[in-house]
């Protein structure tokens, strides 16, 4: 699974002043809880820090401590050249293999497939191979 997490959600104004995105409470949760918990304990999440990310990943690893996290720090995630793009190619190593790609301000209710029912079956929204 991929998490990208480096952004500044400029969008949210004052809400992300002194927050990532991802950590802005919804339901007295961090709206990144809804989508971390819809996975399986052993599967492997790469997450993409940049703005605020030392408070995203100390939140990650003290709350859910049997979950296997991958950090990847992005420097550029504010000036020329950044983006969602630029993010993907800075943990392109650790994406070598089919992954499922979701963002960490997006509120999940219902159920992810896991990722072992969707390989193999071409159901792929987007594939591109990362070089």
């Amino acid at each position: 699974v991929f998490l990208p997490c480096a952004g500044i959600g400029s969008r949210l104004g004052e809400l992300v002043k002194n927050i990532n995105k991802g950590l802005i409470s919804v339901d007295n949760r961090p709206v990144i809880s809804y989508t971390i918990e819809k996975f399986e304990e052993d599967v492997e999440i790469v997450v993409a820090l940049g703005y605020k990310g030392e408070y995203v990943k100390q939140f990650l690893e003290i709350t859910y401590p049997n979950r296997i996290f991958t950090f990847v720090n992005v420097d550029n995630y504010d000036k020329k050249g950044s983006g969602l793009g630029h993010t993907l190619l800075c943990c392109k190593e650790y994406l070598q293999c089919e992954f499922m790609f979701i963002v960490n301000d997006l509120i999940v209710i219902g159920e992810i497939p896991s990722l072992q029912k969707m390989a193999g079956l071409n159901n792929w929204v987007g594939y591109s191979d990362v070089k």
